[in-house]
Formats: structure tokens, C-alpha cells, sequence
């Protein structure tokens, strides 16, 4: 039997999350704290499997790396996996829109345009952090939303609804989204 322990910086996260595992019957296997991946709060030596889903962009690395490295088990081997689920805005005019509204209202925001690749933290973790590449891969995936879905996405983007905006910047944006033609 799998045991999962889950980090966050952000207190609603992990009540969702704790939420949701009880919703599935699933609380026996799953905790779920506050930390930061910088300093997890997590014995040594303890996880056979470290995953980043949707978070590595914003970590600190030079502190993050050693501190995965310290919680993974030695004596076997380990799993770090990074997962990123990202849209791609030069394939798609909705997607470029939205990031082009995104801008109107965030002028600073660096992640426009991404193209879903991170060859520059596959160097930090393999060069910087001492982690052995065993394999890297990207594949595109055409993900359909509805026009409701794609709002909830959005508003989840790190332009948006991060704290980066004020809860009325966010309507604001998410108003002029809703009209945009579909």
C-alpha cells in the first residue's frame, strides 16, 4: 500500500486536497501539510517517488534540489518526476487571446508565449542538483475545453489568479474572458 504526503505553500490547497482524498476514501493513505518544497518538514531518507506537478517554474532550485535530495531514499532507487501541463499559445488563437488579456491586465508577466519546454531546469537538476537524467519527454496533447473550463483554467494561471491580481482585477479579467467570442 502507496502512502502519499502532499505539500503547499497556500492553506485552501491543502484543504482541498484533504477534501478531496476523503471524498475518494482515501485518508488513511494521504496527508497533506504546509511547507514549502524548499524545506518540506519531511524526514530523510523517506520517499521513494518525489513529484512536482504545475509547481518547479517557481520554486528556488539551489534550495529545492537539496532538499528532495535529502527526503528521497538512498539505498534504492528513487523517483523525481516533474510534471507540467501547459497550453500552448502559438498553436492556438484562443489561447493567445487569453494570454494577450492576460497582459492587459499583468503587463509584467514573463510566461507569455511559453512553449511548454524546460531544457534550462533539466541543466539545474542534472548539472546544478546532482540528479541522474534517466529520461525526458514532452508530447502535445489536444486537450478540449468548454468555454467555462477554459475561464477555471485561466483564472488559475500565474498571471491571474495567484495573488498577483486583486480579487477585483481577477473579475475584471475573467468578465472581459467570459465575452471574448468563443
Amino acid at each position: 500500500n502507496a502512502t502519499v504526503v502532499g505539500v503547499d505553500i497556500a492553506p485552501p490547497q491543502i484543504a482541498a486536497a484533504t477534501r478531496r482524498a476523503k471524498e475518494l476514501g482515501l485518508s488513511d493513505r494521504c496527508t497533506f501539510e504546509v511547507a514549502t518544497a524548499e524545506a518540506t518538514k519531511q524526514r530523510d531518507d523517506d520517499f521513494d517517488v518525489v513529484l512536482a506537478g504545475q509547481c518547479w517554474p517557481w520554486f528556488d532550485h539551489a534550495k529545492a534540489m537539496p532538499e528532495i535530495r535529502r527526503v528521497m531514499k538512498k539505498a534504492r532507487r528513487s523517483l523525481f518526476v516533474i510534471g507540467q501541463f501547459c497550453y500552448l499559445s502559438k498553436l492556438s488563437p484562443v489561447a493567445k487571446a487569453t494570454e494577450d488579456l492576460i497582459l492587459n491586465y499583468n503587463p509584467k508577466w514573463t510566461m507569455a508565449g511559453f512553449d511548454g519546454l524546460y531544457p534550462t531546469q533539466l541543466d539545474q537538476l542534472v548539472v546544478d542538483g546532482g540528479f541522474a537524467l534517466v529520461e525526458q519527454f514532452a508530447y502535445n496533447h489536444d486537450q478540449k475545453f468548454t468555454h467555462e473550463s477554459w475561464r477555471g483554467r485561466m483564472r488559475t494561471c500565474n498571471g491571474v489568479g495567484s495573488g498577483v491580481l486583486t480579487p477585483e482585477q481577477v473579475d475584471a479579467w475573467d468578465k472581459e474572458l467570459r465575452e471574448m467570442p468563443r
